[in-house]
């Protein structure tokens, strides 16, 4: 039976970031197998692929993010289209309104504050 960690990671035994290390590694140990099934080429492509998850199968962002990575390839691209069309292009992962905010806001605070980079 997998040992369960839940116990002691709530044990209150120091801050937070103290316990997250070799809770973190441990789980690797446990779970060397494990592999992210969203598909990217680059940390942008990979933040894209997380925001447009929520609420939906990584098969499907797949298939939308398939098209989307050729039509969008920086941040600037993201806010150079319309609201609307950047809507239309990830419609249907849902939550499509308010993805398309997340990505543009994200986008501009990219180039704001990171020169563009993740």
């Amino acid at each position: 039976m997998p040992r369960s960690f839940v116990r002691e990671a709530r044990r209150r035994v120091g801050p937070k970031r103290a316990r997250i290390g070799p809770i973190v590694e441990r789980l690797a140990a446990e779970h060397q197998d494990a592999t992210i099934a969203l598909r990217f080429r680059s940390p942008l492509e990979l933040l894209v692929s997380v925001m447009l998850s929520a609420q939906t199968t990584d098969v499907n962002v797949n298939r939308v993010t398939e098209r989307l990575f050729e039509k969008y390839r920086s941040p600037e691209d993201y806010l150079a289209v319309p609201a609307e069309e950047l809507e239309r292009d990830v419609f249907a992962t849902g939550f499509y309104r308010q993805k398309t905010k997340s990505i543009r806001g994200t986008m501009k605070l990219l180039l704001e504050e990171f020169d563009g980079e993740v």
